[in-house]
């Protein structure tokens, strides 16, 4: 684990040795995300850690959740906020890819933890019990969390209907003409592939993988949700692959375009589109690369180069991209939410500084328009829950919001 802070002349600082981390004494550090658990305006940090071994850990934590002092450091309060009690079902920890998110509504970000074998997890925030004290329940129901080899997550609003859904990416076993492993060569592991939670509510998750149509996408690690086309409905891209002894039958797994049909389902749409990388892809980014309205795709690929795919037709239906600066410390408003609404439907999206799996989208919202020349109006409701609106924006362009009410287009 390293920390580096930026000196704002374009160059780091190595800050470890005094940040805190620096005690982490846990194996395998992969994945993180920051977001104000503890609403005091500064950033907090979760860490998923998959690790195999088991470590003396300081009085028991699992150093999972790490509190901003607000002065550059970080302390372990895992076992105070209840993480340690509640994020491993088992002495192994799997944790892969977390996400802070407010899935139950409330104003206060939530947890959802991808994790391996089986142990994925749904943690909501307490909020405020009173002195400083802020803890998380476990509400992870097991029969429908029941992703089994659990890697990627994208947490958005697929079906913008105002709360956030889940994607987990996961391996599956005989979705290809490709030999693949028995179950019992997979060590009894069912592998039954990619996961889909609707949200129904009040951070209540129900499985829609089969009627949504996600399941099949061999072995997944990185995923984004983002609207390719622009139609005003989110679509899911994950990478896939592995290029480790023993696994050759997956070694040439193509990536997963999964395009939403807006009526709760997708259709696997990554060939005809040429969007097929067989590369052992692990981390993802989705954003407009070339600011040309359409959602572009750079793949990080394990033992071999990036690949970059630029998206040349999503741009033929509007758009708008809007990105949102705030005040200090929480400069890019991480927690904030944005309601575009236009063509008889609103969207939702929420900024965070999440995990697709070792990777992340920048902080920038794009939303996709179809044929409205105009967004009938743009609501943020900014990280201190104050908020901000304007009504008949001009579709096809990019506009910054600086708290609390100045717009400006670029």
């Amino acid at each position: 684990m390293r920390v580096f802070e930026n000196l704002g002349d374009g160059s780091f600082s190595d800050v470890t040795g005094s940040s805190g981390l620096a005690d982490i004494v846990r194996e395998n550090n992969i994945g993180m995300t920051f977001g104000d658990y503890d609403d005091d305006a500064d950033l907090d940090l979760f860490i998923g850690h998959w690790t195999f071994t088991e470590n003396e850990l300081p009085e028991g934590s699992t150093q999972h959740l790490w509190r901003n002092n607000g002065d550059g450091t970080f302390s372990d309060v895992s076992d105070a906020a209840l993480i340690s009690e509640n994020v491993l079902e088992t002495p192994i920890d799997y944790t892969f890819s977390p996400t802070f998110a407010d899935i139950d509504n409330d104003g206060d970000p939530d947890l959802l933890v991808v994790a391996d074998n089986t142990t994925s997890q749904v943690l909501i925030n307490d909020g405020d019990l009173g002195g400083g004290l802020y803890t998380f329940s476990y509400a992870t129901n097991r029969d429908v969390i029941s992703d089994d080899a659990g890697m990627g997550s994208s947490v958005a609003d697929f079906d913008n209907d105002g709360d956030l859904d889940w994607f987990v990416t996961s391996i599956s076993l005989g979705d290809s003409t490709t030999a693949r492993p028995t179950e019992e060569e997979n060590a009894g592991f069912n592998l039954t592939g990619n996961r889909f939670y609707r949200n129904e509510g009040n951070g209540v998750f129900t499985d829609q993988t089969d009627s949504a149509g996600v399941r099949k996408g061999y072995w997944g690690w990185g995923s984004c949700a983002a609207d390719f086309n622009n139609d005003g409905f989110l679509d899911i891209f994950h990478v896939n692959g592995m290029d480790e002894p023993n696994t050759n039958a997956y070694l040439e797994d193509p990536s997963r375009l999964f395009v939403n049909n807006g009526d709760g389902s997708f259709t696997e749409y990554s060939e005809p589109l040429g969007l097929v990388d067989t590369k052992s892809g692990r981390g993802v980014t989705c954003f407009d690369g070339d600011k040309d309205g359409d959602i572009d795709i750079l793949i990080a690929n394990n033992h071999d180069t990036a690949t970059l795919f630029r998206n040349d037709g999503g741009n033929q239906l509007n758009y708008l991209n809007v990105e949102l600066r705030n005040e200090a410390p929480n400069t890019r408003a991480v927690g904030a939410r944005i309601y575009v609404s236009a063509v008889g439907a609103t969207q939702l999206r929420e900024i965070h500084n999440g995990n697709n799996y070792v990777s992340q989208n920048p902080v920038e919202q794009h939303f996709g328009l179809s044929d409205a020349s105009q967004a009938d109006s743009v609501r943020i409701v900014w990280p201190d829950g104050s908020e901000t609106s304007r009504n008949n924006i001009a579709s096809s362009q990019r506009i910054m919001v600086t708290h609390p009410d100045s717009w400006s287009t670029d």
